[in-house]
């Protein structure tokens, strides 16, 4: 498997107090997932490690980046008796690297995507005269973000498409300060999100890079739930890649929005569900998180109106439907019986569809995928065409 990024170079390992010197060989491949092998030198190696015991290695690269205190998962375990020397295979969740170089006030971010498919513009240029359509740019608040193709990106699709894995397609690259870095990353959170419900197919960043000077000071490589995730999905907004102007219109405009409805309403949570639901194929198990999906809007929305503990209109405690209903209502959509609830009742209590509801269940669920897809675009202002889940087809949204 192709990998993002390989460091090698010493450093020691550490459990219950005892240290170890090794040499350390550890990538991030590019499904995200971070992988290392190291040379141990001991003479009790084969005694030195004790199962479920928290482990911890430091490091200098050879290209001159520092990390320390990083835990590992030992995956094999060799020891060559009596040699004084043994082996080790682990894993990790995160790495951060840094170099001690002088860093500028205005760095550039460069964060590596997973599974967005991508055909992009060269910059000044028109669609229909592009040539070589590797990149793109957008401005997200107020920032020039560009997005631009990984190497071999097209092997890389054909065998996504086969594996209906994840694989690092493209890379966000834009300026910021120095000392904002976690607005940043903020930023791109917000915009991977909203290119997942636009695609319908989770977008995440496995790994970014602060560049200063033209050179790399520190990077930060993470496996972001990288695996929860199939490259599947039901587009919401036509033609959901960048460089096609449907696309780059709902990111530019809608951006603002998301990020006023996830403080208040962590849509982002709605956004991860509803996508697990669409890529779930056991029908129990995606009503299951539809459903969740409604739960989780309808419990941040009470929160944030600060609804009483009981409805004034009927003196007794809200319920779902309830809820749901006033929600509607704020955002302006049409107030009808929501018939998906029955579906919802059966699964959240009983834990699977039962009688007619698991023969006839198809036409309920995508309706269900239909309301929350409306109600987000209600959330984002969003005018333009969108694709109805029910009917696949293209139907003008108006906000």
């Amino acid at each position: 498997m192709k990998i993002i990024k390989k460091y090698l170079g010493k450093g020691t390992l550490h459990y219950n107090g005892k240290t170890h010197k090794i040499n350390f060989n550890i990538q991030q491949s590019m499904n995200g997932q971070i992988i290392g092998k190291a040379k141990v030198i001991s003479d009790k190696f084969a005694l030195f490690l004790i199962p479920k015991a928290q482990v911890f290695i430091n490091g200098k690269t050879n290209d001159g980046f520092k990390f320390c205190d990083h835990e590992i998962w030992i995956t094999h375990l060799k020891s060559n008796i009596p040699s004084i020397y043994g082996y080790i295979e682990f894993k990790m969740h995160d790495l951060n690297l840094v170099k001690d170089s002088p860093v500028k006030e205005k760095i550039l971010l460069r964060f590596y995507i997973v599974n967005l498919r991508f055909t992009g513009i060269l910059f000044n240029e028109k669609l229909a005269s592009s040539s070589k359509r590797d990149r793109t740019q957008i401005k997200i608040d107020m920032r020039n973000v560009k997005i631009i193709q990984v190497d071999g990106y097209n092997e890389i699709l054909k065998k996504l498409e086969i594996t209906k894995g994840q694989s690092v397609t493209s890379f966000l690259e834009f300026e910021y300060d120095k000392k904002k870095i976690i607005s940043a990353i903020k930023l791109v959170n917000n915009l991977c999100f909203l290119m997942s419900f636009a695609t319908g197919c989770r977008v995440n960043w496995v790994t970014y890079r602060v560049i200063s000077d033209g050179s790399v000071v520190f990077a930060h490589h993470t496996e972001n739930l990288a695996y929860r995730y199939r490259y599947i999905g039901f587009p919401v907004i036509p033609g959901s890649m960048p460089g096609t102007l449907n696309f780059e219109h709902f990111l530019t405009k809608s951006y603002k929005y998301y990020k006023q409805w996830q403080s208040r309403l962590k849509i982002n949570q709605v956004i991860e569900y509803q996508l697990l639901a669409k890529q779930e194929t056991v029908s129990d198990v995606a009503v299951l998180f539809a459903s969740v999906a409604m739960e989780s809007l309808k419990y941040q929305y009470k929160k944030w109106k600060k609804l009483p503990n009981k409805n004034p209109k009927t003196k007794r405690k809200w319920s779902f439907e309830e809820v749901l209903c006033d929600c509607f209502q704020y955002f302006g959509m049409r107030r009808k019986k929501f018939h998906f609830i029955r579906l919802r009742n059966q699964v959240i209590h009983s834990g699977r569809l039962k009688g007619s509801f698991r023969i006839s269940f198809l036409p309920h669920y995508l309706r269900l995928l239909n309301i929350i897809d409306r109600l987000i675009l209600k959330m984002l202002k969003y005018r333009g065409l969108y694709i109805d889940v029910r009917t696949q087809k293209e139907i003008t949204f108006r906000n």
